[in-house]
């Protein structure tokens, strides 16, 4: 909560606000689908269900094709719709998350320069010029945006699941218990993993920075002792290890989907 003024506590909660409606509306698209493919498999059921009796006299149909393209319209409405709020709401979530990363980088370099000058005698100008920088930036898309990604995912699932759960209670139990607990039990196994990466990571980047700006503020000594090739090689080492696990990074994150997938094409 420290990290967000008054005004951006209120956008928080205006995005929380279009996740939920999001949800609502990803509700709508999925229940639009189910009167449809009931009537395509059974005609018949427009006289026996009362709400697709009850629309189709209201509507003043006289025939069950005509009743048939009215539903089929409706679900496409229903799916542009839908297909819009997931644009606006992805576009709102990854504006929130830059609009942090900008935030968030001026009001720490407000922090350095805060300081008294001997406090900048006892620290390294690459590390504090890689936190504005880079680890800033790192940070909201390693965590904040997944974390909105997360919350925005898990309202849809919510509002899917007591869709489910009005239609079929034991299926939707059944469900969210498995889905739940194989998240859960991939998470655990993976986040020592995915943490031992993130901080090899850090220090790698940490220690390339500090190699480049050592050879750039000291060329001319660089120059004078030969000493191109040492600073190349030291420079590489990082920066390969930084690509390196970075990759291994984003493998990671995508790991507990491909797994979730796998267990639910495999049941």
């Amino acid at each position: 909560k420290d990290l967000l003024n008054p005004r951006e506590q209120r956008m928080a909660l205006l995005l929380l606000g279009l996740m939920l409606a999001r949800g609502l509306v990803e509700m709508a698209g999925v229940a639009s689908v189910v009167p449809l493919m009931a009537v395509l498999s059974d005609q018949e059921i427009i006289e026996t269900n009362r709400y697709l009796s009850a629309a189709y006299n209201f509507f003043g149909f006289t025939n069950t094709n005509a009743f048939m393209i009215f539903l089929s319209a409706a679900m496409f409405a229903v799916i542009v719709v839908r297909s819009g709020f997931a644009a606006l709401t992805q576009y709102a979530m990854l504006r929130f998350a830059q609009m942090r990363s900008h935030t968030l980088s001026v009001r720490l370099l407000g922090t350095y320069l805060g300081r008294p000058y001997p406090w900048f005698l006892h620290r390294h100008s690459a590390d504090m010029g890689k936190t504005v920088l880079l680890e800033v930036e790192q940070v909201v898309k390693g965590s904040l945006m997944p974390a909105l990604e997360l919350v925005s995912n898990a309202i849809v699932s919510s509002c899917i699941i007591a869709l489910v759960l009005v239609a079929e209670p034991m299926v939707a139990l059944t469900t969210t218990t498995v889905i739940g607990a194989a998240y859960g039990a991939i998470y655990l196994s993976m986040r020592k993993y995915v943490t031992r990466i993130g901080a090899e990571r850090l220090q790698a980047s940490r220690q390339r920075f500090q190699i480049a700006q050592e050879v750039l503020s000291g060329v001319k000594e660089v120059k004078l002792g030969g000493h191109e090739k040492v600073y190349l090689g030291r420079f590489e080492k990082q920066s390969y290890k930084v690509a390196r696990l970075s990759s291994i990074a984003q493998v990671a994150k995508q790991m507990p989907r491909y797994a979730l997938e796998l267990m639910a094409i495999g049941a």
